[in-house]
């Protein structure tokens, strides 16, 4: 295959737009596709899973940045998403030199020189467009714009075009196959680019699943402000349609969240359960812009008429959405699971399995590998010694098992907990989880069993202010977790010993976060504590919004995005 061969598949509505006249732009849609290719070969195996997922993320983002800065009309907003495609660009040639004993020499080698080539070009864009120079570290970089910097020589750059190696793993419109022959035209990428061009802007930090991309509530790169209110340290506040527990998930410049539009909600008691009851509820996915708050789309996506009722806590619009580049998947549990396309809401496929919630759903999808997957209470995929475990804590039982093939792989007998509302969490080698009510319990557990494990591979357990609802979170050598009366724990994550305990003056439901070496713990009252994430407790500040924050919220690289029962809320500027 070569480069001109690829040019002729373009769609025309991409070839007509003046977009198409950037060269580095036209360089990353190729790079991207040839991706595909290179990434399924990473994917297929083992050691290199988690790679080929940053290998994808980051040279996708190229070409979505390039197109979001091309359409900024400020200089400094065009320059500064130019930037993000400098960092993604340098990123994936970095993710092509780890990948060289998987890939091939060969392959690696040329989509390092294709993406040295795309970063040339963009060292020449990026200062025309800022209007002063570049960091420090890139303006020596481009003193005297010499040969080493110079975009390639059109003969050479043709020579790297005209020959294009493949991985041996071919991707068709049926999967993969292995393949000795040069395929056909890398091309599927295509069908996507409208999609993948909104949903793979390279910001500094993504949050697209639930608790964020390792599942534990921590970023401990992002640096969300300490101390805000109403009428302080607030980006925007939107309102949202509906109701729901569901977080709101992050991926490039965009925000997605649940709700559900009741009617006829009646609150009541059954089985001494305290439940809600509706005459019907509206299922719905909403899209909003990250920096300005606005909102973009908004899909129906069921309607249900008198729907099982769900617990007076719990929503019809409970589970968290997971996104990657160009699809959105969201599950409301037995009312069913829907893939849609992240730029413009429309439907790709539905998929109903009925069950019995007895308490409304609450669980969210995780992806891992291409594949979702979902328990009773959100599940954990765990990368260690060349292993893959997915860990499913449920009633009695926590059970890991192999991601690909449902295979168990040890299981540890936890007592009689049921009804499991948090989700595990890693760190330490260890996996730790609660055991849901009526006494819930903290269990530390290490991974290498297989088995039944239970007499020999807890590390430790606590009774001590566990939570039903609201999941750990690690910072350091410390774990954090707060009761769902609102005492908050430290404890060391390797022995279990408890540091220091602190009531916070109300009820806790979400889940605690940490970034920058903080705590934050939300009050169901819409407080939010800022604690040290030391060994003693220090409180840093306390932070009332209004309404009800029940949903765990999200982090950015600069802010918290907060959801009560009427509004979305970025917090930071």
């Amino acid at each position: 295959m070569n480069y001109t061969d690829w040019l002729e598949n373009v769609p025309r509505e991409i070839r007509e737009d003046p977009l198409w006249n950037q060269e580095a732009y036209r360089l990353a849609l190729f790079a991207a596709d040839l991706a595909w290719h290179d990434t399924t070969k990473l994917f297929r195996d083992g050691r290199t899973v988690k790679l080929a997922g940053q290998l994808f993320e980051a040279v996708g983002s190229v070409g979505a940045n390039i197109s979001e800065g091309y359409s900024r009309g400020h200089q400094k907003d065009r320059a500064r998403f130019y930037e993000y495609a400098l960092g993604s660009a340098r990123e994936s040639r970095t993710w092509y030199f780890d990948g060289r004993f998987v890939l091939g020499e060969a392959v690696a080698h040329h989509r390092i020189q294709l993406h040295t080539q795309i970063i040339r070009l963009l060292l020449k864009m990026v200062p025309s467009t800022r209007g002063y120079a570049l960091h420090e570290g890139d303006a020596e970089d481009l003193q005297g714009l010499s040969d080493a910097v110079e975009p390639m020589s059109p003969a050479k750059l043709q020579g790297l075009l005209d020959l294009v190696p493949i991985p041996e793993t071919e991707l068709t419109e049926y999967g993969t196959r292995n393949t000795d022959h040069t395929p056909r035209n890398p091309l599927p990428a295509l069908a996507l680019v409208a999609s993948l061009l909104l949903v793979t802007s390279s910001s500094a930090l993504d949050w697209p699943q639930f608790r964020g991309r390792a599942g534990n509530g921590c970023a401990p790169q992002a640096d969300p402000p300490i101390a805000w209110s109403e009428t302080n340290n607030i980006a925007w506040k939107a309102r949202i349609t509906g109701r729901g527990r569901s977080s709101p998930i992050i991926l490039g410049e965009r925000i997605w969240l649940t709700t559900a539009v009741e009617q006829g909600v009646v609150r009541t008691n059954i089985r001494s359960d305290d439940m809600q009851v509706a005459e019907h509820v509206s299922l719905r996915t909403v899209c909003l812009d990250r920096v300005t708050g606005k909102s973009l789309w908004e899909a129906t996506l069921f309607d249900v008429p008198n729907p099982d009722p769900v617990h007076w806590l719990n929503s019809w619009a409970t589970p968290t959405p997971v996104a990657e580049p160009g699809r959105v998947y969201c599950d409301f549990g037995t009312y069913g699971t829907v893939c849609l396309d992240a730029a413009t809401g429309k439907v790709i496929w539905k998929q109903q399995l009925s069950l019995d919630h007895q308490v409304g759903p609450g669980s969210s999808l995780i992806l891992w590998s291409g594949e979702l997957k979902k328990s009773f209470c959100t599940p954990l995929v765990v990368e260690r010694g060349g292993e893959v475990q997915v860990v499913v804590p449920g009633a009695q039982w926590a059970v890991a098992y192999e991601p690909l093939t449902g295979k168990e792989i040890w299981r540890i007998h936890h007592g009689r907990g049921f009804s499991i509302g948090t989700s595990p969490i890693f760190g330490h080698d260890l996996v730790y989880f609660g055991t849901g009510c009526f006494k819930p319990e903290l269990w530390a557990v290490r991974m290498d069993g297989h088995g039944d494990v239970t007499e020999t591979h807890a590390a430790w357990k606590t009774l001590r202010q566990v939570p039903v609802m609201s999941s750990p979170t690690l910072s350091g050598d410390e774990i954090f977790w707060v009761s769902d009366d609102g005492m908050a724990t430290c404890a060391d994550a390797r022995s279990g010993d408890i540091q220091w305990q602190e009531r916070l003056g109300g009820h806790c439901l979400a889940s605690p976060m940490v970034a920058q070496g903080r705590v934050y713990f939300f009050r169901q009252d819409g407080t939010t504590i800022v604690a040290k994430g030391s060994r003693q407790f220090e409180r840093l500040s306390e932070n009332r919004l209004e309404g009800t924050l029940i949903a765990t919220p999200a982090l950015g690289e600069h802010a918290l995005y907060l959801r009560t029962d009427t509004h979305l809320y970025r917090i930071g500027h």
